[in-house]
Parts: structure tokens; C-alpha cells; sequence
């Protein structure tokens, strides 16, 4: 066996540790529940995208896509040692625009 479960709350735990934002997706049926969804992405800085009807699953996906493509990703190595907290900035500046961000992390 090579699968194993884990709980709501670890993987929000794991998800936030890591900074690893969970984008959710789900389809509305009689047994569905969007809010473990909803937490998990909500408590992992993502979003929970609930479709009413699988015809509207293309759209989700869609709207998920046109987020991502304006998204960048920045390589950085750390330079300290396991269990070290780094905190980065970014500022970045589009047609004259400037936008600040800061986000802490752990080294895992």
C-alpha cells in the first residue's frame, strides 16, 4: 500500500507549510459537501470554484486558467537550514503601476 489518507486539518497543515496554494474544483450532487473545499483552499490562499452542473465545469477550469496565465514564478534558494523562517518581498512594477507582496516561510 503506497496511499495513505490524510485529514482536513493536515492537509491545510502540510498545504500552509509548504506554501502551496490548493485550488479546488467541485461538482454539486445530492452527496456533496463544498465546504472542506471551501477551508482548504480558503486556509491555503487559493480559491474553491463549485460548479452547479458538469456543463459548467469548462468555465471553472476556464476561469482558473485565465488567473494562472497571469501568474509568475520565482525561483529562490534558501540560504538557511532546516526549520529556518525567511520572510520575501516582491515588488513589481507593470505600466507604471507598482504592487508590494510579502509572504513568510519555513524551511521544511
Amino acid at each position: 500500500e503506497t496511499s495513505r489518507q490524510a485529514t482536513l486539518e493536515q492537509a491545510i497543515a502540510r498545504a500552509t507549510l509548504l506554501n502551496i496554494p490548493v485550488y479546488a474544483v467541485g461538482l454539486q450532487s445530492s452527496d456533496f459537501a463544498a465546504a472542506p473545499l471551501e477551508q482548504l483552499a480558503g486556509e491555503t490562499g487559493a480559491l474553491a470554484l463549485i460548479a452547479p452542473q458538469p456543463d459548467t465545469l469548462r468555465e471553472l477550469y476556464a476561469q482558473l486558467g485565465r488567473q494562472f496565465k497571469g501568474q509568475y514564478q520565482v525561483f529562490y534558494t534558501s540560504p538557511g537550514g532546516e526549520g529556518a523562517e525567511h520572510r520575501l518581498s516582491l515588488t513589481t512594477r507593470i505600466n507604471g503601476v507598482v504592487r508590494q507582496s510579502s509572504k513568510s516561510y519555513r524551511v521544511p
